[in-house]
């Protein structure tokens, strides 16, 4: 993995570095060469090894995956969540602990472990795919389940010591006009993308990076629009860079994202 993520020279540069630090120093300090760490690339190995077997997304993450053996999850505990939800628990020496929340209001979330930043990251996996790059265990992340989505918490601890850790997750109804998942991935799982606090009487605008646009939406009764990644001739979008404008009498809203294919 870290030479698929840094290439070739990393493996050989962390073996000369050997020479003079112990093996976690001496990745770490290669690592920071690349502007990385070792806890870093710690929680994107636990990424790369969750997507894989029958997780495995097509050009994510291992070249190999589909053929890995499928990341045990079954000792992890499920929860069900409704507007806020804290957990305390422990992880275990450079592992990785693994929580199931499950449903989720179909608005923003944010979850934050309390813990020590220096050790370990936080990362959500939904929807087939991580929701955003890991971040440190003291800062929050944002993300955006589709309401029948299963989120995987990841909390990974680059240390041999076991931690024990504090996890919060808040939902957030009062954020703007989003869209989520955010890459949408149409290569498994749901195929649908969700449009989340659209205000009344809206209309949603799809261009392409080219800036045609591709599809008209007219709100309907519910606050979350149900959009199946379509055009207007009822085509999938191909990958690329999408932007959405959301017009309505008080509102304008605009953003941007990703389709995967």
């Amino acid at each position: 993995m870290v030479e698929q993520e840094h290439g070739a020279a990393t493996i050989p540069a962390v073996w000369r570095q050997l020479i003079s630090e112990p093996a976690m120093e001496a990745i770490n300090t290669v690592m920071q060469q690349k502007g990385s760490s070792f806890a870093a690339m710690h929680a994107r190995y636990g990424q790369w090894l969750y997507f894989s077997g029958s997780r495995a997304q097509n050009g994510l993450f291992f070249p190999e995956a589909p053929f890995y053996p499928t990341l045990k999850t079954d000792d992890n505990k499920h929860f069900t969540v409704q507007d806020t939800f804290s957990y305390s628990g422990r992880v275990y020496g450079r592992s990785f602990t693994l929580l199931s929340l499950d449903d989720l209001p179909s608005v923003r979330q944010r979850g934050r472990v309390f813990a020590d930043s220096a050790y370990g990251y936080l990362n959500h996996l939904a929807a087939g795919h991580p929701q955003s790059d890991a971040v440190p265990l003291n800062e929050a992340q944002v993300f955006i389940p589709l309401p029948t989505d299963t989120v995987m918490v990841m909390i990974s601890n680059a240390t041999e010591d076991r931690r024990d850790f504090s996890y919060f997750l808040q939902a957030d109804t009062t954020l703007l006009t989003s869209i989520g998942p955010n890459p949408v991935n149409l290569t498994g799982g749901s195929r649908d993308a969700w449009f989340y606090n659209v205000p009344e009487e809206a209309t949603i605008y799809i261009y392409n990076i080219r800036g045609y646009l591709v599809r008209r939406i007219d709100r309907g009764g519910d606050r979350d629009v149900r959009w199946d990644v379509r055009d207007n001739a009822g085509h999938l979008l191909s990958s690329g860079v999408y932007f959405y404008m959301i017009e309505a009498p008080d509102t304008h809203a605009t953003g941007k994202f990703a389709v995967i294919r």
